[in-house]
């Protein structure tokens, strides 16, 4: 017999192996997506107290001198005895702008830089046609609005066109407490707040206080009060100034200055 060949032997598998890896795909697991963290609210901003303006609470009676109707001749106290007409047009410049077109506008001015401030500001007349009040009408509406100050807003018409620059005025002697050092004190603040808006107070008076024992409107008032010849209507410079917007509003800077001070002294 020739040499017996064994045939070649068939790879063994034992059951239950795992397969090799070369023969299997690997699989991979999915990911999970972490869940996300709760939101923090955010918060509340805490209001903002607004400041205090300085002149809230304070009742301010602003007086635009004279009126726009017919002068009224009949006559009235002083309040010291004497009479007094009861209301005039008043002066004008050379050039025939009234004076109390003047005082109206400064006082409409006034009255919203006050009020911008806090005030609460009552005007004695309004600008229309039949604006007629009479001067001591004007010193007890201070009273009975409760006001803290007056200032009633002038033009003055001397003759001569030389004097210029404004003047402040108090009821002189004091018919009672408001009428004699808080009504100075106002004047001085007046006249300083004026100077600050580069105002020249009068070749005339100067910028003190000066006494008048003879205007209704301050004799009448029980509210420290002021009457303010703001410049000279027939001299030329004061003239130019009176009449324009600019002018006017400078007039009314310096007064509402002149009122913070006073109040802030307080």
């Amino acid at each position: 017999m020739g040499p017996l060949t064994l045939p070649a032997a068939s790879p063994t598998v034992n059951p239950g192996s795992a397969p090799s890896p070369s023969s299997s795909r690997a699989t991979t697991a999915p990911k999970v997506k972490a869940p996300a963290s709760p939101t923090t609210p955010a918060t509340p901003a805490t209001p903002t107290t607004p400041a205090a303006k300085p002149l809230t609470g304070k009742v301010i009676v602003v007086d635009p001198g004279h009126g726009k109707g017919r002068q009224l001749s009949n006559q009235i106290s002083n309040g010291r005895g004497g009479h007094k007409i009861c209301n005039t047009s008043g002066t004008a410049t050379n050039a025939g702008y009234p004076e109390y077109k003047f005082t109206w506008q400064v006082a409409d001015y006034l009255r919203n830089k006050l009020q911008e401030q806090g005030a609460t500001v009552v005007l004695t007349r309004d600008n229309g046609p039949n604006a007629e009040i009479c001067v001591d009408r004007r010193g007890k509406l201070a009273n009975e609005k409760g006001a803290a100050a007056l200032i009633s807003i002038h033009g003055n018409g001397s003759e001569s066109s030389a004097p210029h620059g404004f003047f402040v005025m108090v009821s002189s002697p004091p018919l009672n407490a408001a009428q004699g050092e808080p009504s100075k004190q106002l004047a001085r603040a007046v006249s300083g707040g004026l100077k600050g808006a580069g105002l020249t107070p009068s070749t005339t008076f100067g910028s003190n206080p000066v006494p008048r024992s003879d205007l209704a409107t301050l004799n009448f008032a029980q509210v420290p009060a002021v009457m303010v010849e703001l410049g000279e209507m027939r001299n030329p410079e004061d003239a130019r100034r009176m009449s324009s917007p600019e002018g006017q509003q400078q007039y009314a800077s310096g007064l509402a200055q002149g009122i913070l001070s006073y109040f802030s002294a307080g």
